[in-house]
């Protein structure tokens, strides 16, 4: 959802997008999964941790705000950047944007799991 979005968002603010710039809009947006990947993963050397259901399930629904945090940085990109480079430029920072958002609310659930681990209700 959110790469179609700032596509949606850069298409209205850059204008329509050349062959050209459409493979570039892709090569953006892998770039950023590929360097969050590695980053996370000490350059593909270790597993990321696993995360609860529970953790996921919370943290997945908070995705609203993410998608609408990276909407706003691809509208941001397509307010200052020329056309042709705002396509590979507005998708890679969209999709930085939403993984670090969504690494955010997954702390943020992961968090809250633990405290109602360490405070469990006294029925």
């Amino acid at each position: 959802m959110t790469i179609t979005v700032s596509f949606a968002a850069l298409l209205d603010l850059s204008g329509t997008p050349t062959i050209a710039e459409l493979f570039l809009f892709v090569v953006g947006a892998g770039l950023a999964f590929a360097a969050v990947n590695a980053a996370t993963t000490r350059g593909y050397s270790d597993e990321p941790p696993d995360e609860p259901a529970v953790v996921l399930s919370l943290g997945t629904s908070l995705s609203a705000v993410s998608i609408a945090i990276a909407l706003g940085a691809a509208c941001l990109i397509g307010w200052i950047v020329p056309p042709w480079p705002s396509w590979p430029v507005g998708s890679f920072v969209a999709s930085l944007i939403y993984l670090l958002a969504v690494a955010a609310e997954m702390a943020l659930a992961g968090s809250r799991h633990e405290e109602g681990e360490a405070n469990p209700d006294n029925d």
